[in-house]
């Protein structure tokens, strides 16, 4: 009767060893998954993050170029100068003409739409931000 006990004892402890190798194993494998789940959340986290910033960046340098107005001015100056020289026998008249025309390019931008915008990107990278502080938190 003895060595049925060993035996059987035996078998027990082979059974335990081997089941709790083989949950050991699982929980290895589960721990792995939900670290590739985190790392392909993170990924699309920060692919989806960086898209909309440079989305927002793109579409802020539009509507900033955009609403970007240039004028033109063009002052045209004739200055006219006759001279008349007289002799006794020829009168001679010299007439100059002096065109000068100045070009003044000026660009005004509307501020406000300027400072929405970066108040727009600030709003995006403080929810990003909280975004990570939450996740953090979490782990």
């Amino acid at each position: 009767m003895c060595k049925n006990c060993t035996i059987i004892t035996r078998q027990i402890t082979t059974t335990t060893t081997t089941t709790t190798t083989l949950l050991l194993l699982l929980l290895l494998l589960l721990l792995l998954l939900l670290l590739l789940l985190l790392l392909l959340l993170l990924h699309y986290y920060y692919y989806y993050y960086y898209y909309y910033y440079y989305y927002y960046h793109y579409h802020y340098h539009y509507y900033y170029y955009y609403i970007t107005t240039t004028t033109t001015t063009t002052t045209t100056t004739t200055v006219t100068t006759t001279t008349t020289t007289t002799t006794t026998t020829t009168t001679t008249t010299t007439t100059t003409t002096t065109t000068t025309t100045t070009t003044t390019t000026t660009t005004t931008t509307i501020a406000i739409t300027t400072i929405t915008t970066f108040i727009i990107i600030i709003i995006i990278t403080n929810v990003a931000v909280s975004d990570t502080t939450t996740m953090q938190q979490h782990d």
